[in-house]
């Protein structure tokens, strides 16, 4: 089949959305809604209409992005409650490691029977990742890192806590 080229002011990949949308309207639109036409060869098709159209409707939104600016004092705040969390873990797990003669780690991450060292290493990583999202962020979302990552450490240092022995009234 000889391709045209494409209308002044295209991208290729109008173009190529419009082939696809061509093709599929000529060859099956009419096969796919009737009796004849089942199995995966008419999902296929569904499939590469939708696609199509959801890449037609994505050229055409837009988002206003809003500007970085320096982290406030509370942000640092939430920042410093969420990495000491993250240590407070470390430190747990690191103590379990070396005091329980049974002790098996529930991070995939760090397998079941790791060294202090992975530990550590893994524990300064992911605090480090933590950190520089946190950063990268606009100062209107920055809070959602320290939240959720702080939610989950309260829970795996009271889980870690519970293995340990302690009891919690809630």
């Amino acid at each position: 089949m000889r391709q045209r080229p494409p209308p002044a002011g295209t991208s290729s990949t109008t173009t190529l959305v419009g082939t696809l949308v061509g093709s599929f309207w000529s060859n099956s639109m009419i096969r796919i809604y009737g009796t004849t036409q089942a199995g995966k060869e008419g999902a296929m098709r569904i499939t590469w209409l939708g696609v199509a159209l959801a890449t037609c409707i994505a050229g055409q939104a837009r988002a206003d992005v809003p500007a970085w600016a320096q982290p406030s004092t509370g942000e640092i705040v939430a920042l410093a409650a969420m990495e000491s969390l993250i240590a407070v873990d470390v430190i747990q797990t690191v103590r379990a490691h070396n005091r329980m003669p049974d002790f098996a780690e529930a991070n995939p991450l760090l397998g079941v029977h790791p060294s202090t060292e992975r530990i550590l290493l893994v524990g300064a990583a992911g605090g480090l990742a933590a950190a520089g999202l946190w950063y990268a962020l606009p100062s209107k979302v920055r809070y959602l890192v320290p939240a959720l990552v702080g939610f989950a450490e309260v829970l795996v240092i009271a889980n870690n806590a519970r293995s340990a022995g302690a009891r919690f009234l809630f």
